[in-house]
């Protein structure tokens, strides 16, 4: 993702840091307790104006923070409360700490997942980042596909495995590193009949929830995606957001290259 872009992409949520940073600052710029302190002259504070009598007692540098979060949670806070994230057709690559901030600072409640990286896809449902993730039913007409299972090289003894999940798109053996296509490895596909599209499939979330619990304590598992938000949202919520309450250890997520070419899985991203 360009750095133009992203900056495209966050123009909203930068423009109001910025309003804040202004709010911080400007009291110490235009020395505003001097101000207030003239406006007062040798009167005595009364009850309503007490509170700006004590602001300019405690100097600027109080009441830019005081001033800061006023318009935070005035005026930011409770604009974002009714918007949705990552607005746009544009792919929305940012890193978590940025949806953390977006979360917990600006008070954004909703987040779209529709052109966000599979492996934050994953990580910001698991980890509740937002309350609401919405996703529009239209995009994702309901099929009833076949789903296959296959699993592979069962003679591999270890705690670390590999899930494939085929869904918009088949994953083919060169796409994966061969140290990781060797692992014990269970492969769930939905038959693709025309790759790219999406397609909600109840049985297909079923076999990968299925799958992954029936996995044994302590397991570490590598998962290798083509899936659409609302498969991805379900199987999130479902099968991988049970942390320690499940039989799961570890969960790595490959994301795929986003250029033209093998489109390889190489980067891996722990989401716990």
């Amino acid at each position: 993702m360009k750095k133009s872009e992203n900056i495209l992409d966050k123009r909203r949520e930068i423009s109001q840091i910025i309003l804040l940073l202004i709010c911080l600052f400007l009291p110490c710029l235009i020395n505003l307790s001097e101000k207030i302190k003239f406006l007062f002259g040798a009167k005595d504070p009364n009850f309503d104006t007490a509170i700006y009598y004590y602001l300019m007692k405690a100097g600027n540098p109080i009441i830019g923070i005081v001033l800061m979060f006023f318009i935070l949670f005035k005026l930011v806070r409770s604009s974002n409360k009714n918007n949705i994230l990552n607005k746009g057709n544009r792919y929305h690559d940012h890193s978590y700490i940025w949806y953390w901030f977006c979360s917990n600072i600006l008070g954004y409640e909703s987040c779209n997942l529709v052109l966000v990286p599979i492996h934050m896809q994953i990580k910001l449902v698991v980890r509740d980042t937002f309350k609401n993730f919405p996703l529009n039913d239209d995009m994702f007409s309901e099929c009833n596909n076949e789903v296959f299972k296959r699993i592979t090289n069962v003679e591999y003894k270890t705690d670390n495995i590999n899930l494939i999940l085929e869904d918009t798109y088949i994953i083919r053996d060169a796409q994966i590193n061969e140290v990781d296509l060797n692992k014990f490895t269970i492969r769930i596909s939905r038959k693709i009949e025309d790759e790219g599209t999406r397609s909600y499939s109840s049985a297909f979330v079923d076999e990968v929830v299925t799958s992954l619990r029936d996995l044994p304590e302590d397991t570490n598992v590598n998962i290798f995606a083509t899936i659409n938000p609302k498969h991805c949202y379900e199987i999130s919520k479902k099968g991988i957001a049970l942390a320690n309450r499940g039989n799961l250890k570890q969960v790595f997520v490959y994301q795929q290259e986003d250029y033209s070419g093998k489109r390889k899985f190489e980067k891996r991203y722990k989401i716990y």
